[in-house]
């Protein structure tokens, strides 16, 4: 890149590759030069991401000249890039075992999503959209996959629909996904994958009926469970979220913090709280507890109760890693809860030297000015922060956290 030498790690599950800030700066690029664009967060609150102008990218012999990078703020252990799912949609990979070799062909299309990253983040899902039968066939323009070849079984259309999934093009996904499952009924794995594209439209009832039909092949697939859940969860269910959430975690341990988080996000906080405390008190020792202490501090501070002790674990956090914002930006909110405006504007001040487009660092100070009489500099604050997500207000809303 740039001519300097850098360690990429393949990752599928990345929708978009990422390069290091490191790297980027020994390439030559560095946020406010000119050129670099800020491209919002990813991975949550805690990760601020550009787009640069790069001169040269090559892997083997495929070079890409005059392109622009992805970089931001992302720790990778050993690697200076992720290549992601925008790269693999883009090529075909082969893999040699016994040759230890990776061979790739170009297949068309943009090699790297440029695309702010927000857009890929919870609570910003396009609109609903009205999905094709099931069994309808893909229009002309679908007509062939990625490499060219019009798919002839169910396997081949479920590979085409996750494609399409993963471009965001949600009705072809949904159709492919239809005719995958019409051509094997007896696979769990079809319904599942159209029921994950119909939630990104918005389409709760086919979902569920998706959702419960992968269950009823397969009622110990942990991840249609947290999929059912998390639906359930959106449409108030929450005994029946629990009883999917705690099969999910019979199932896969492991499931825990995620399952916390969507309590969290879904507004069920004593159930969050209660996961959360059932997960920290079984890792006494684990090095991810200041990141877990915080997930349980920005819960409480969420739900504007028990902040006493969620100050508590805040500090804790911010004690064993000061150098983290995310976990200022969550003491400030317990802070403005309390109605101790100083405090929250000195951690939001901390967090927004460091990361100067956090969105709910620049609303939350911006409410704890309005709250101490400075109306302007408040309210420019929340302008800020609207330019930055313009939804920000209504989640904030949802919380009770509003002007």
């Amino acid at each position: 890149m740039n001519g300097v030498n850098i360690r990429i790690v393949f990752d599928t599950g990345a929708p978009r590759s990422i390069l290091t800030t490191g790297a980027a700066a020994r390439a030559g690029v560095k946020s406010g030069a000119p050129g670099v664009t800020w491209a919002g967060y990813s991975g949550g609150r805690s990760v601020e991401s550009w787009i640069g102008p790069f001169s040269s990218f090559s892997v083997g012999d495929e070079a890409v000249k005059n392109t622009r990078l992805r970089f931001g703020a992302i720790q990778l252990d050993h690697a200076d890039m992720l290549l992601g799912a925008d790269f693999f949609l883009s090529h075909r990979i082969y893999v040699s075992k016994s040759q230890h070799k990776l061979y790739f062909t170009y297949n068309g299309g943009p090699v790297f999503n440029l695309a702010q990253a927000a857009d890929a983040e919870p609570g910003n899902e396009p609109p609903a959209a009205q999905a094709p039968p099931a069994s309808a066939a893909p229009t002309a323009s679908a007509a062939a996959d990625e490499g060219g070849q019009v798919p002839q079984d169910a396997a081949g259309f479920a590979r085409r629909g996750a494609a399409y999934a993963a471009r965001r093009d949600f009705s072809h996904a949904i159709a492919d996904l239809g005719r995958a499952v019409d051509l094997d009924p007896a696979n769990p794995a079809y319904p599942y994958q159209r029921a994950v594209a119909e939630i990104a439209v918005h389409q709760t009832k086919p979902a569920m009926a998706d959702l419960d039909r992968a269950l009823k092949l397969k009622p110990d697939d942990s991840k249609a469970l947290m999929e059912r859940g998390r639906l359930r969860l959106t449409e108030k269910d929450e005994p029946g979220a629990k009883a999917d959430f705690d099969a999910a975690a019979r199932i896969d341990p492991t499931l825990g913090l995620q399952i916390a988080n969507t309590y969290t996000y879904g507004g069920a906080f004593e159930d969050a709280i209660a996961t959360y405390d059932a997960w920290i008190g079984a890792h006494p020792k684990d090095p991810g507890r200041p990141t877990w202490l915080n997930d349980r501090c920005w819960s409480r501070a969420l739900w504007g109760q028990e902040l006493d002790r969620a100050l508590i674990d805040c500090d804790a956090a911010i004690k064993a890693s000061p150098r983290v914002p995310a976990y200022r930006d969550s003491r400030g909110l317990v802070h403005l809860r309390l109605g101790q405006f100083d405090d929250a504007i000195a951690d939001y001040d901390a967090v927004l030297k460091a990361q100067p487009k956090l969105a709910w660092s620049l609303y939350g100070r911006g409410l704890a000015k309005l709250r101490l009489g400075k109306t302007a500099d408040g309210q420019a604050d929340i302008n800020a922060a609207i330019a930055l997500e313009p939804k920000l207000p209504d989640e904030a809303k949802r919380f009770g956290v509003a002007p």
